[in-house]
């Protein structure tokens, strides 16, 4: 289902009417019955974890969905050219889903399957639209594999056998508007497959935002690469994921 979803955020944490918007855009495979049930779990907690964000930080919410029969190429490539972003804006893209990549491809991204028209997509074209939007912060995660087209293209499966509110809000606002950041990630380097719990979701979405709630408690100083640093560490006995951070 294709779901638009426009929240106005009236009152922002500091009484004020909000003037900038927090873009969500996510994108899940959720048609195939191997991994469509962690699809949606990582979908339903992202969504909570962004809202939570754009209600903190103050932003108003336009959020985006495209899942199902509609994760097609002419809507995911209307996704991104239809998004109208200002210079303090943020943007938050998530994938998940399968991913692979050619024996050819020169660079370290995933491709994303659209399973609603059986397309590929590169993330680095994903990557390079966000980026001409020029907001003040990217956030992009591919939660899905990069392994060869050779193997099996799919999303493995596996069965499964706080600190003050002003500290939280303060590194909020260090990580998402301290600097005029980039940050892209993806759940496996080139040549590895991603995993999920079959009732939990993602390897990557889970440790990712058990540390990023784990850290924004922390008095000590909160950056990206501390966060991913530990995700990287957390799960390298599945997974090795990868990011780029560019400062603008």
């Amino acid at each position: 289902m294709l779901r638009f979803k426009f929240i106005l955020v009236c009152l922002c944490a500091f009484g004020s009417l909000s003037a900038t918007t927090f873009h969500l855009l996510m994108w899940a495979d959720t048609l195939d019955s191997n991994i469509s049930r962690a699809s949606k779990i990582d979908l339903s907690l992202v969504h909570k974890e962004a809202l939570r964000v754009a209600l903190k930080l103050g932003y108003d919410l336009d959020e985006v969905i495209i899942d199902g029969t509609e994760l097609t190429r002419v809507n995911a490539r209307n996704s991104l050219d239809q998004m109208q972003v200002e210079g303090e804006d943020i943007i938050f893209f998530y994938y998940t889903g399968h991913g692979s990549r050619g024996k050819n491809k020169n660079d370290k991204w995933p491709e994303f399957y659209l399973a609603g028209s059986r397309e590929r997509m590169d993330f680095s074209f994903v990557k390079a639209s966000l980026s001409k939007k020029n907001p003040r912060f990217i956030l992009a995660i591919a939660d899905c594999c990069n392994n060869f087209r050779s193997q099996t293209v799919k999303k493995e499966i596996m069965s499964l056998a706080s600190s003050g509110h002003s500290q939280w809000l303060a590194n909020l606002h260090t990580l998402f508007l301290g600097k005029t950041q980039a940050v892209f990630i993806s759940a496996a380097s080139p040549g590895e497959y991603a995993w999920a719990y079959e009732n939990q979701g993602g390897v990557f979405t889970l440790s990712f935002f058990e540390y990023f709630r784990k850290l924004l408690g922390n008095t000590n100083p909160i950056t990206w690469e501390l966060i991913l640093s530990k995700v990287q560490k957390d799960i390298s006995c599945f997974q090795n994921p990868q990011f780029e951070i560019i400062s603008y």
